[in-house]
């Protein structure tokens, strides 16, 4: 006896201990989590249960170990103190039986009966929160527990009659914060009633086609892929009598299994479905694939109907909800059959072919008209001369030689009549000095003006840069007829339909414009390696150079990042002379340390003179 004492105080104990730190565990995780109020699926929840409900004897230490922690603990912390002792009370009658013993004291913990001596710590509205939720709590207490419990009974009367807190009026609060509970469910659930009518509404005019389809994808797959399960599922009583009487090595023979072999090699046909799509089922699966198409539009619907009825969760939609649920279950199951069978639409080959035999049904409704008979053209022995002479004359004409004079020279008149033909285009300086770098022109200066120091100022000199822009550019009207391609891409988009874009080479979006027939497929098998030729390269680079000197003529800016271009530019754009000249002076005259020096020696010479001539005045000092 001795010695088990001492082993079950102990193994008490570290009981004890294991609640002490799985409560201080679940009250930091509810803070953590922003609530007040515990997770009854916390896991040290479960473990603060698993050891209450092995051993009972923990209960009162671990009450008073509430009560205490419930005593130096904050307003918010006493809140999730108080739904603990409030799971645990709901639970357990030695629990309950624990905290009737001592209400007295929890009240002053949690209703602040006592203010005077224990009142309730801060923040002030988790105060006010304990106070709303200790009450709600008690009064559950009292309507389920008060009659087994004496103390409970009175604990009403005794809030009631209690100056601290106006119990009526928290009472009233908890029964006005449970009306406007009732008036927002009322709210919702009628909120939830309109939305589900508009729901069903929307399904019901998308049920007929459902339907529909449904029946369309059922019957073609069933005759794209006859069912005959049902003619082996039950086998007929002759042959199952048959089997029965047979022995064991008669079984043997009649299933091909020899006891003198040793292995036996079984090949296991593939169990999915083949279909082979032929001129007599090719409207069928057109049919099916269609089906299967609207289908699957129509489930993303439906999807769609199933999460917002969810969401509006409310008794009345049970049923319609299963509807939903029932009918998204068929698409399911006929798409996947539909799937199974990888009904592909037809290769290019097979629609050239049909293509290839249209077009011969239709010629072979033509009349056949023989051929005529021309006579055979028999070649020459000899050339003439004159044809000789003549391809001589040619070849004569096409040498590119300057050297060869003219047999024939034109007349006066002719020549006048062909200059009058010939057009004449104008220009100017712009195509004179097309292509030049052009200097400003120097005019020399004349200094002897018999003046010992005055002259004539340079910006005379200066050339203006101002209309240098009309030897450079000019601009030319065109009046010829504008360039069409006729040449369509006629690539296929994702809607079926072929691309409109006519261009000569390229189409913007698809590339290089090839040859396609009706479907939009390619003629001939385009290669593209991907790699760019040497002249393509060139070519690139050449636009690439004349793009940026363009820009970098439009803004002045250097987009090559060279220290040597910049030094070009800085050449280029080099200032003329007399702005030189004024932004030296510019510098020297208006820098801020000249001005403020110089501003210091007018007025100081300004003072010394006023001093001087009325300096025994009082009026100007």
């Amino acid at each position: 006896m001795s010695m088990e004492a001492p082993s079950s105080s102990a193994s008490l104990q570290s009981r004890q201990q294991i609640l002490r730190v799985a409560t201080s565990k679940l009250i930091r995780q509810t803070q953590e989590g922003d609530k007040d109020e515990i997770n009854v699926d916390s896991a040290y929840l479960k473990s603060l249960r698993n050891e209450i409900r092995g051993c009972e004897e923990v209960i009162p230490e671990y009450v008073d170990y509430l009560q205490q922690t419930t005593r130096r603990s904050m307003s918010d912390t006493r809140i999730t103190l108080l739904s603990i002792i409030d799971y645990f009370f709901c639970r357990s009658h030695a629990f309950r039986s624990r905290i009737v013993d001592d209400i007295q004291g929890l009240l002053k913990l949690v209703c602040e009966t006592d203010p005077l001596h224990c009142p309730l710590p801060g923040p002030t509205h988790k105060a006010k929160q304990l106070k709303v939720y200790a009450i709600k709590r008690i009064k559950a207490w009292h309507e389920k527990f008060g009659p087994g419990y004496i103390k409970l009974q009175g604990v009403p009367e005794f809030l009631k009659h209690s100056k601290a807190m106006d119990f009526e009026r928290a009472s009233a609060e908890l029964l006005a914060e449970q009306r406007r509970k009732e008036e927002e469910d009322r709210k919702k659930t009628e909120k939830a009633k309109i939305v589900v009518a508009s729901i069903r509404q929307k399904y019901d005019s998308l049920k007929v086609d459902v339907s529909r389809h449904l029946t369309e994808i059922d019957t073609g797959l069933r005759i794209l892929v006859p069912s005959f399960e049902d003619s082996f599922d039950q086998p007929s009583s002759s042959m199952s009598a048959e089997l029965s009487s047979l022995n064991t090595s008669e079984r043997k023979k009649l299933h091909g299994y020899d006891d003198n072999q040793q292995s036996i090699s079984v090949v296991v046909v593939s169990a999915r479905p083949c279909v082979t799509i032929s001129e007599e089922n090719e409207d069928l699966v057109q049919t099916v694939r269609d089906a299967k198409t609207m289908l699957d539009s129509y489930r993303s619907d439906i999807q769609n109907f199933i999460r917002k009825v969810t969401a509006c969760a409310c008794n009345e939609t049970n049923e319609f909800l299963k509807e939903l649920i029932e009918t998204k279950r068929q698409i399911d199951v006929q798409v996947e059959k539909a799937n199974e069978l990888k009904l592909e639409q037809k290769r290019k080959k097979e629609v050239k072919k049909k293509t290839r035999k249209d077009s011969d049904s239709e010629d072979s409704d033509l009349e056949d008209v023989p051929e005529k008979e021309l006579e055979d053209f028999v070649m020459p022995e000899e050339i003439p001369r004159h044809i000789l002479n003549r391809v001589n004359e040619l070849e004569k004409e096409q040498q590119p030689s300057t050297s060869r004079e003219p047999d024939n020279e034109p007349g006066p008149s002719t020549s006048k009549e062909s200059a009058s033909r010939i057009p004449i285009l104008p220009f100017g300086l712009d195509l004179k000095y097309w292509g030049e770098e052009r200097a400003p022109v120097q005019i020399p200066k004349n200094n002897s003006d018999s003046h010992r120091f005055w002259r004539a100022p340079d910006e005379d000199t200066m050339v203006t840069h101002d209309r240098s822009e009309v030897y450079e550019t000019r601009v030319f009207t065109f009046v010829g007829e504008e360039r069409r391609s006729e040449k369509k891409c006629r690539a296929r988009l994702s809607d079926g339909r072929l691309c409109p874009r006519m261009d000569f080479v390229k189409c913007p979006i698809h590339g290089l414009i090839v040859d396609r027939d009706e479907e939009g497929f390619p003629l001939k098998e385009v290669e593209d390696s991907g790699e760019i030729t040497e002249k393509e390269a060139k070519a690139r680079e050449k636009e690439q150079e004349e793009y940026m000197r363009d820009l970098e003529a439009a803004t002045g800016i250097d987009m090559s990042g060279k220290a040597k271009k910049k030094q070009q530019k800085k050449d280029r754009y080099a200032p003329t002379e007399g702005q030189a000249v004024r932004q030296r002076l510019e510098k020297k005259l208006l820098d801020k340390r000249a001005i403020k020096r110089i501003s210091e020696t007018l007025e100081a010479i300004r003072r010394a003179k006023q001093q001087k001539k009325f300096g025994d005045q009082f009026a100007h000092l």
